[in-house]
């Protein structure tokens, strides 16, 4: 109302009555739960088993995670110091997996997700849009997985919405069948701007393609290799 002032940091004062004097303090913060901390980057090994735990599982040998998924989520939380195996048990796995860029990737710090040859499957169960999705990740090895019972493309090396393509990746060993439920793609599709891409000792059964390159004139796809497809 009127007759008021403002003072001491804009608190109200009604006439007459003096400011009231700041009173110091200080906080000091002993629960390491309330302090946001980044992640240690990591190396070496992470475990993926038919048995393991996606909440409980530590990514060890004697607690592993149960989907790829959770593997790829804890290198892309963490970011790297060095090269990254995801060791990935024999069985049938969910597909649906997204691999971002991950902080730290290169020529030396790889992402290696490894099945068992023969062994080790990435099932879509006919309602995921793809088996593997490289989301413009970088310095990813794809290999020893059977890959099947999707809606799009069994793997895809993809751009991100934010321009980002995938670089430097490698498709190996892997059989690619049971594709395209929903639409007619590739099997395996090598998205626009990708570059240094390698598939190699691959066999794939496509609905319409088996391997595409999708670049453009103003995106085009540089440095494919194919070898023993």
């Amino acid at each position: 109302g009127t007759g008021w002032t403002v003072a001491n940091g804009g608190q109200p004062l009604e006439p007459g009555v003096p400011p009231l004097s700041p009173m110091p303090f200080s906080l000091a913060l002993t629960d390491d739960s309330v302090v946001n901390r980044v992640p240690d980057p990591i190396s070496g090994t992470l475990y993926v088993r038919t048995a393991g735990d996606d909440i409980t599982g530590e990514g060890t040998s004697a607690l592993p995670f149960a989907t790829v998924h959770r593997g790829v989520t804890e290198a892309s939380t963490h970011g790297l110091n060095g090269a990254l195996l995801i060791d990935v048990g024999e069985g049938t796995f969910p597909g649906g997996i997204s691999v971002p860029p991950i902080s730290g990737a290169s020529a030396t710090n790889t992402v290696t997700i490894r099945g068992v040859a023969g062994a080790t499957i990435i099932d879509g169960g006919g309602t995921q849009e793809r088996g593997i999705l490289l989301d413009g990740a970088d310095y990813i090895i794809v290999e020893n997985f059977e890959i099947r019972n999707v809606k799009q493309e069994g793997v895809k090396v993809g751009k991100r919405a934010d321009g980002d393509a995938a670089s430097n990746d490698v498709v190996r060993n892997c059989k690619i069948h049971d594709v395209g439920l929903d639409a007619s793609v590739a099997a395996l599709e090598i998205g626009p701007s990708a570059s240094n891409i390698t598939v190699d000792a691959c066999v794939i059964d496509g609905d319409v393609y088996g391997i595409r390159a999708s670049g453009a004139a103003s995106t085009p796809v540089t440095g494919l290799t194919l070898t023993n497809n």
